[in-house]
């Protein structure tokens, strides 16, 4: 009996292993929120296939809203239902840069999802995890194409235009305004 216990305990002690303190390499899905595609809209979906299917080099995607300028020409766009689909990107380098918190799959293509919702995570970490899934610097926007697509509050998903150009960014540039300083009488009287 005596040998069966020293068995059952050496047995143990050889199950027992050391756990030296390496960092965790976390995955995508242990680092931001991972979105059912069950819940996404079927319209939505079929639409960043359409984009995967024209684009397949990008492994990565970003849907980014509301973070673009309106051309005054289509000021009647409600800039709440406009949304970028594309591969992710750096934009400048500000301190406010929100990173995305949040994202699904989709062929094999992960979709990160801008919102303001990622102002509640740790940006820390959001901008590490995407980082890591980069697909083009901002420095080679080349041959970037990004699709404009309106998401209606009633959930209609349509794409407005595979040439974002058309609508976004500053389309007049007004003469800079001349300062003159005024001169103050303190200054006047020195004279």
């Amino acid at each position: 009996m005596k040998y069966f216990y020293i068995i059952v305990i050496c047995f143990l002690l050889s199950q027992c292993r050391v756990n030296k303190s390496s960092p965790k390499v976390l995955t995508l899905k242990d680092s931001i929120c991972y979105l059912d595609t069950s819940h996404i809209s079927t319209k939505l979906k079929h639409i960043i296939i359409s984009y995967i299917h024209e684009y397949p080099q990008y492994d990565n995607l970003v849907l980014m809203h509301n973070s673009f300028i309106v051309k005054s020409i289509h000021k009647d766009l409600d800039i709440d239902e406009l949304y970028i689909l594309g591969p992710t990107f750096t934009g400048e380098s500000y301190e406010e840069r929100i990173y995305p918190a949040s994202y699904f799959t989709i062929n094999g293509t992960n979709v990160f999802i801008n919102s303001s919702f990622d102002r509640l995570m740790n940006q820390k970490l959001c901008e590490i995890v995407y980082m890591k899934h980069l697909e083009i610097d901002m420095s080679y926007m080349g041959e970037v194409k990004f699709w404009l697509l309106k998401i209606e509050r009633t959930g209609s998903v349509s794409v407005l235009t595979k040439n974002p150009d058309e609508y976004l960014g500053v389309d007049e540039v007004k003469e800079p305004a001349t300062f003159i300083a005024p001169v103050s009488k303190k200054h006047l009287m020195c004279h």
